[in-house]
């Protein structure tokens, strides 16, 4: 809490504020419109948040998406309708891949919504009434909320806020000009991500399975998907690789993900786009542990993985073959491979050539 909030009387604005940098947030992207201006001014401005001013919602949305991918969370303030639906692509994008922002849009007041509403008479910006800007973004967040009750305000927040983090995805905040100055209750604790769930009987086969592939597998190949990023695995994943000295490549979502020095690294698996050596790996391998990996077309470029002896692990399931294991989150799935004992490097020969470039895996002989 900061000490300019000590001296007066807790606010909804301040309350967002505060929440936000509790999470990390350090620049918030914005385009100010009367309807925002307020609380990026009396509340943004004095706080530790920077306010970096861009000359579009658009901008202002991928500015946001790029910040959440190197911060952990990125947030853009924008104004009602005129400058929210600007930012519907950006958002949508960041929806796409997962990418954890917050959306802060300054909406007119209740009594300019009533007597649009209700007379006809309309305050600049309204299309359709209080509906419009909320049920455009409510297919490309995974919350959208309107606060227009200082009492649910620290409520509507949190649970908007806890989403964001918790499904590394956008949420919508609908900011009503009247309710930036008046009094709600402080920040409770600190918001955290809600726990990954998995269910143990699918959890445990899904280890088991993939483990008896690994012990039998003669070049097996591990492929690091963009989900190791969104998640935050990257160091469980690369002690999995470095525990049993397999390869692995990389999808062009995820290039760099891990470090391409490592000795270990291969190169990016883009379908028919990727290099010779790639390509001959994969083929050669006889079971592909994809971690995290995302099948769109970028990624296939007219190559068809080969299902029969490729592990898909991704955000809350496994798929290999006609197996198919439900609610499996892949952070615990990585955990059980890790845990297994029994599992242990085989006698293969080590990628050879320089760190990080794309090179030959030749077969044990």
């Amino acid at each position: 809490m900061t000490e300019a909030t000590m001296n007066k009387r807790y606010s909804v604005g301040q309350y967002l504020v505060d929440r936000l940098h509790q999470l990390g947030l350090e620049h918030l992207f914005a385009i100010a419109g009367d309807y925002s201006i307020e609380w990026l001014n009396q509340y943004v401005t004095p706080s530790s948040i920077e306010i970096v001013e861009e000359v579009n919602e658009v901008n202002a949305g991928y500015a946001a998406d790029g910040y959440a991918r190197l911060k952990g969370i990125g947030a853009l303030c924008v104004t009602y309708s005129a400058g929210a639906l600007c930012a519907v692509n950006a958002v949508a994008g960041a929806y796409v891949e997962k990418v954890p922002i917050v959306l802060i849009n300054g909406t007119p007041s209740i009594k300019k919504t009533l007597t649009f509403e209700q007379t006809g008479f309309s305050a600049h910006h309204f299309i359709s009434g209080r509906e419009t800007d909320l049920q455009s973004f409510e297919h490309i967040t995974v919350a959208a909320v309107r606060i227009e009750n200082p009492d649910l305000a620290p409520m509507l927040i949190d649970y908007a806020l806890t989403r964001c983090i918790s499904e590394r995805r956008p949420v919508y905040l609908e900011l009503l000009q009247d309710m930036v100055d008046l009094e709600c209750e402080p920040p409770q604790g600190v918001l955290t991500p809600a726990r990954i769930l998995s269910d143990q009987t699918s959890l445990e086969e899904s280890v088991e399975k993939i483990c008896a592939k690994l012990e039998s597998a003669e070049n097996p190949l591990i492929w690091i998907g963009v989900e190791i990023d969104r998640l935050g695995l990257q160091e469980k994943a690369l002690r999995l690789i470095r525990q049993l000295e397999i390869p692995f490549v990389t999808e062009l979502l995820s290039k760099a993900v891990l470090s391409e020095d490592d000795a270990l690294f291969v190169g990016v698996l883009d379908g028919q786009a990727s290099a010779t050596a790639v390509t001959e790996l994969v083929d050669s391998s006889d079971f592909v542990l994809a971690l995290g990996v995302w099948l769109t077309d970028i990624n296939s470029l007219g190559w068809n993985p080969d299902f029969d002896k490729t592990a898909f692990a991704s955000l809350d399931a496994v798929k290999l073959g006609t197996y198919f294991g439900g609610q499996v989150a892949l952070e615990h799935l990585i955990d059980g491979i890790l845990a297994a004992k029994q599992l242990a490097p085989n006698a293969r020969k080590r990628p050879k050539g320089r760190p990080g470039a794309c090179r030959r895996w030749a077969r044990p002989r």
